[in-house]
Formats: C-alpha cells, structure tokens, sequence
C-alpha cells in the first residue's frame, strides 16, 4: 500500500514511472516509513503536450513491465502500466520469486496475454492482483486510487518490524542507506532478482510492513566470452557480428545496437528510430540468441517509434550504411519550434539544428541532406567542393578540429522527426535520387547509382516539438 501511495503521488502530477522493479523500491535501515520509489529516468509525463525522446517506446525491465510497453493493445501507457508492474512486485514478494515473464518481445507478449498465475499469493490478496494484472489496460485497475481502495478492503494482519505507519515514499529522492535484501528459506537471491519472504512477506508488506530484496548491480566480468552447455563459448565479437548482421534486415529502421559482457551472459541496449520498435528488439534478440549465447537483458527503450512515411528512405539508406566509425554527432535529440530572431527565416518559426560531422578518413566526395516526413528531401551541401567553399565564407559552417566539422542548420520545420543524411563516395550526389525513393523505379536507380559509386549513408536523428505557443 504504500509504495501505491508513493506512486499515486507521481501520477497526480502527470509522471507514470514506467520501470516499477524490485531494483527501484528502496528501504532505508530496514524502515518501511523510509520506503523509496527511486529512478524516474524513463518516466513519462502524461500532461498534454509533453513529450520524451522515446515517447511510447518500451521501457522497464522485461519482467515487470505491462504488455502495452512491449507494443501490445496499441502502446497505451499510462498510470495503469505502474499498476500491471506493482502487480507483478507485490506477486513476486508472496510467492517468493519473479513470475516467468521474460523471453524475446514476442514470447513475451504471450506470456502476458496468456494471463499471469496468481495462486502463488493469499486468497484475499490474488482477487486484487487478479485485477491488477488484466493484460487490456482498458479492462485493468485504472489507478492507484482503486489499487489503494482495493487494499483497504482487505482483513490483513499488521506486520512487525520497523516501520508500519502508512504514507507515501519519497519519490525520486536517492536513499541515504543502503537497503538490505532478505532471503526464503536461507536460499541468496541472484543478481537483479526478487527472493520475498513468502506469502508472510507479501501481506505484510500490504499492511505496512515486510522486506524487499535487491539484486544489485556487480562488476563486469573482464572476460568477453561466455560459456555454453557443451564447452564452447560465444565471444562479445560474435554477439556484435550478429547484431550488424540482423540490422539491415530489420524494416523500416535506423538504430545502433551495443552489446556488452554482463555476468554470464550479454546484454543489449538499442538507440535510435523505427516505425515499429518492439520488431527491432525482437529481431536482433532473435539474431544473438541464434548464435547460442545468454541474453542476461535487453533495454531498447531508446527507439523511438516514428512515422511510417520514412520508410522508404530509410530502407534504401540502410542498404548502404555505413557501419564504420560515427560520423555524425547531434547536439541534441529535440529542438522546440519557436520563432527565429535573425537570418534568412528570421520571424518565422523553425529552429538552429547543432551537428558536428567528422569526415576523418573521407577521401572522396560527400553530401549533405535532410529528410523529414512524407519524404520530403533538401539539400544542404551538394559536394566536397561546395562544402569547402561554404567554409570560408559562412558562419554556418566551422572547423572545430582537424577533420571535424560543425554544422549550423536552420529552417522552417514542421513537429515530427527529421534526419541529417551524410553520403559520402565517388560523387554522382542527387537530391531528386533521394526524393524519388517512394517508388519502386526511384529504388531501383538509388540502387544502381549508389552501389556505382560506392555510397555510404550515415544519419543523426532530430526531433522537432511545438509545445509552447508561438
């Protein structure tokens, strides 16, 4: 009840939390009065107008997390995600251990529409998990005002211990101590997994007191392979090659994937846009499982979802990205749309677009462009030639270091996504090959032209908002 409170507190000013975890409930020297709701890094706020860089994206960690952040039932996240999540805690706590709902996006999904057993809890508890865990947000407790209400109603025994008086947790406040983690029956909980104290544990934590677990985060191994059933191990290389290789085949995309060694397996983070995010995850986790190795996590909560009108674009883009060193640096990830106070777009609204570009190791031509929606395509800088000539002269364009470049880009831009395209080969650059990309016949001639000259793309993502009336 009173990690519900705290987090009604969040939602009465328009925060969902969105990674309700037993990594993010804290308690201060065992205290249930001290009780924290910590790490508000991927929240959404649900006030009209306000955004985040990954909007709907999946966030959370894949245990707790409700199926409408996986993609399912339209992406409809809201205040009663933190209820499907809380949920899932309250029935780890009483059953002893986190519900089995991990797995690639798609099993996943399954999992959760398959509906969550509940018969690890007390019979007076699992009509409110039951609840709590209907997979259609619609049909769900809607709020943490019902789960509260919910609980009120239940005859459950007030647990001992420290703690007991009822309130909310101080949301978003770091603990001044370090929590300790309780274990059933003697057994060490893993890293990053929930052991409550059985059924004892789960009603007294309802009442207003009880003990939370917490897998904490330990080293990375210095090694960077790891071990398969058979003997043979699968190394950090491996696990990278497969996720180039999945990635031009993943439609409608344009997303960077890291990899690293986490304990005895590997864990994912993606970043970047996709017209349907929980397909990215779901095939570059396919394409690393495929070469045996454990995937310990996978976050891709950094891909933006993004229009559909991109998508042709970003097909043939991807086809000759270039998946060599980072060329383009954004200096941020979205801009605010307001009126312009001097240049050429003075008065109007647009925005000042920061990109440093680095042409280390480029020794044949290049082209600039932007790309936004419904394919609309403009040209910044046609050629090496052009692009040194503007360099000398505008103010727009400076050299920050040998190689790098900074570019100053403005315009009258509409909300939405926009893309800063680097094509660098033998020359033969053309907008209207850029433009014409929404038809087959415009395909086939990118195609033809940039494999004749040996084009690669690199793009920096921008979005553009218009929250605050110009």
């Amino acid at each position: 009840r009173r990690i519900a409170s705290g987090l009604k507190k969040a939602h009465d000013v328009g925060v969902v939390h969105r990674d309700i975890s037993p990594d993010n409930i804290l308690l201060e020297n065992d205290r249930l009065d001290r009780a924290r709701v910590i790490d508000f890094g991927i929240v959404k706020d649900t006030n009209a107008g306000a955004h985040t860089i990954i909007d709907n994206g999946f966030a959370g960690k894949m245990k707790f997390v409700a199926p409408e952040q996986l993609g399912d039932f339209g992406h409809s996240v809201g205040n009663w995600s933190d209820v499907y999540s809380l949920a899932l805690v309250i029935l780890a706590l009483a059953q002893g251990e986190p519900v089995d709902l991990a797995g690639s996006p798609v099993d996943a999904i399954t999992k959760r529409r398959n509906g969550i057993d509940t018969s690890g809890a007390p019979e007076p508890l699992r009509s409110v998990l039951d609840r709590m865990l209907v997979p259609d947000p619609a049909q769900r407790m809607r709020s943490m005002d019902e789960v509260i209400a919910a609980l009120d109603q239940l005859a459950l025994p007030q647990g001992g211990g420290k703690g007991g008086h009822k309130g909310g947790p101080d949301a978003g406040q770091k603990p001044v101590a370090k929590a300790k983690a309780a274990t059933a029956g003697g057994k060490i909980p893993p890293r990053n997994v929930l052991i409550g104290s059985g059924v004892a544990a789960g009603v007294a934590l309802l009442a207003g007191a009880g003990f939370i677990a917490f897998g904490g985060k330990s080293a990375p191994s210095q090694s960077t392979t790891t071990a398969l059933p058979a003997g043979k191990t699968v190394a950090l290389e491996d696990v990278q090659q497969a996720i180039l290789a999945s990635l031009p085949n993943v439609a409608c995309s344009w997303v960077d994937v890291a990899a690293r060694v986490d304990g005895g397996g590997f864990s994912l983070a993606g970043e970047g846009v996709s017209s349907q995010p929980a397909q990215v995850e779901s095939q570059v986790y396919d394409a690393v499982r495929q070469t045996g190795a454990k995937m310990t996590s996978s976050d891709f909560s950094k891909v933006a979802p993004i229009d559909a009108s991109y998508c042709s674009t970003l097909d043939a883009l991807r086809g000759v990205r270039d998946t060599g060193a980072s060329r383009l640096m954004a200096s941020q990830p979205r801009y605010e749309l307001a009126k312009l106070s001097d240049g050429k777009y003075a008065g109007q609204v647009g925005a000042k677009v920061v990109t440093d570009i680095s042409l280390d190791g480029v020794t044949e031509d290049f082209a600039l462009y932007s790309i936004e929606k419904s394919n609309e395509v403009s040209e910044i800088i046609g050629s090496r030639e052009q692009f040194m000539a503007t360099l000398k002269v505008s103010d727009a364009l400076i050299q920050i270091a040998k190689d790098k470049y900074r570019v100053i880009s403005e315009g009258t831009l509409k909300p939405g996504w926009s893309g800063l395209v680097l094509i660098t080969g033998r020359g033969g650059f053309s907008d209207k090959l850029l433009s014409d990309l929404g038809s087959a016949e415009g395909r086939a001639r990118f195609s033809k032209v940039a494999q004749a000259n040996g084009w690669k793309a690199s793009i920096a993502w921008y979005k553009f908002v218009d929250d605050i009336p110009n």
